[in-house]
């Protein structure tokens, strides 16, 4: 991971380790932003696109920019991936066209959806990061002719990088054919119930939304927040490269965290993770040739918890210690 913008802080006395007879020496140290966002979020969009699906395209294709423009406002690193005709969809900018998109050109058809998201993997790969949320959304009025155990199984297979770490699965499909009387909202808007789509929602805790609405702004704006409830901060940063005219010294490196509205703070290291306790703390992943500097369970869970907190490797001054 690259280093962000580097800036001078002043002498702290809390930066500094304590020397042998219990004082404080400050000192300068210079910080590199090591993650000052949270987690990035990979959306895969499948939107079928059947005859009867005209309306829903032209929802998809009105609201994108909007759930976009939520998910960056918000500081997220996001990707957006879209399986789809783009001859029937077309997102315009400010995503369409941008970094952050890639249009996948491919026909998905009533029950294919699922089947699509692994035999186009090859096409949009590259364009997924390791360390990622991932995010699934499949619109569709129709059911998955694929098992929601099939899908789980062919997508395990995939790597580099995979969904080895998980994923969370959003649904916009018919959760009935509305035929009972009164004739309830699905009536003559659907194929098929979506219930293979509900059960791998259910399950990943997802979004589900009623394809069956006219007024898909909603359904924007609770998949764009489903997406920033669950960025965080990482609980492994790589270390950047040293501000130019320094080198790297592990014995004077320190990890700087501020959490959501409060005041900078250091979090001391610990030699190793076995020594790692409920005050939490920091360990090298290798203590003499040191590329990542890893947080005990209880920090990480105290940096998963902040959405909007920062973390920084500060060079210069002697590693506080517990």
């Amino acid at each position: 991971m690259d280093g962000g913008g580097e800036r001078d802080s002043g002498a702290d006395a809390s930066i500094d380790a304590a020397n042998s007879d219990g004082g404080f020496v400050a000192c300068e140290t210079t910080s590199v932003d090591a993650y000052g966002a949270t987690i990035p979020a990979d959306i895969i969009w499948v939107i079928d696109n059947s005859t009867s699906m005209r309306d829903e395209e032209r929802y998809v294709q009105t609201n994108m920019n909007t759930f976009s423009t939520r998910i960056a406002g918000s500081g997220t690193d996001y990707r957006v991936i879209m399986i789809t005709d783009p001859g029937r969809i077309t997102i315009p900018p400010p995503l369409g066209g941008s970094p952050e998109f890639l249009a996948v050109n491919q026909s998905v058809n009533s029950h294919d959806a699922l089947q699509l998201i692994v035999t186009t993997y090859p096409r949009w790969q590259s364009f997924l990061r390791p360390n990622s949320i991932k995010h699934f959304v499949v619109v569709t009025d129709d059911e998955s002719a694929w098992t929601p155990a099939e899908f789980r199984s062919a997508l395990a297979a995939l790597t580099d990088p995979g969904f080895a770490d998980g994923f969370v699965f959003h649904a916009i499909v018919a959760e009935s054919l509305g035929l009972s009387f009164p004739l309830g909202p699905c009536y003559d808007l659907a194929e098929s119930i979506g219930s293979r789509y509900i059960e791998l929602q259910e399950s990943t805790s997802g979004v589900f939304a009623s394809l069956c609405q006219s007024n898909w702004t909603p359904v924007f704006t609770q998949l764009a927040e489903a997406v920033l409830s669950l960025a965080s901060l990482p609980c492994a940063f790589d270390i950047p490269n040293p501000p130019a005219g320094q080198v790297l010294d592990p014995m004077r490196l320190n990890l700087a965290y501020t959490p959501a509205g409060g005041d900078q703070e250091f979090i001391p290291q610990v030699p190793s993770e076995s020594e790692c306790g409920v005050s939490g703390g920091w360990y090298y992943d290798d203590p003499t040739s040191p590329t990542q500097v890893l947080t005990c369970p209880t920090t990480c869970t105290t940096l998963a918890n902040d959405m909007s907190g920062a973390v920084s490797i500060a060079f210069g001054c002697a590693t506080i210690l517990f």
